[in-house]
């Protein structure tokens, strides 16, 4: 099924502002921290004080190759790359169900609602992958090769 080219510009489009969003949501994070209340902001410097144990290294270096490989498959789904497909579920599967073991968080009210809106990109991006053929499952072979040899008369 050929899906038409404006499903996907709009898939192409959700990718950018997922991207810019999670971007945009880092900076806001450390930016809105000072308009937080006095003693969440005590908490947040109380955490960072804390020395890291082996069990938050370990998390630390499983989740870092996470964002890495998260980020490029971004990447690789604006080309409509079918690596990127598998990579891009994989990765967010794995961070959805490492996301209990992090602890708690303290945000201001912007970075929540940036993060409300990543989310509602990825949902929509999750399901286009799962229920559309946005990004084929396997590499498509080219359309000469597809219709046979050219036969010579």
């Amino acid at each position: 099924m050929e899906l038409s080219l404006n499903i996907k510009s709009i898939f192409r489009v959700v990718l950018v502002v997922q991207f810019a969003v999670l971007i945009l949501s880092v900076f806001a994070g450390y930016h809105f921290a000072q308009f937080l209340p006095e003693p969440l902001q005590d908490y947040l410097v109380w955490e960072e004080e804390q020395e890291i144990t082996g069990s938050e290294s370990i998390l630390f270096l499983l989740i870092l190759p996470l964002f890495l490989m998260f980020f490029s498959s971004i990447v690789g789904l604006y080309f409509f790359k079918v690596w990127a497909k598998k990579i891009y579920i994989g990765s967010s599967l794995i961070m959805l169900f490492l996301t209990p073991f992090l602890g708690p968080t303290v945000e201001h009210a912007f970075v929540t609602a940036l993060s409300s809106l990543e989310s509602a990109c990825f949902g929509f991006i999750f399901a286009l992958l799962i229920f559309c053929d946005v990004v084929p499952s396997k590499s498509m072979p080219n359309k000469a090769i597809k219709n046979g040899p050219a036969t010579v008369g």
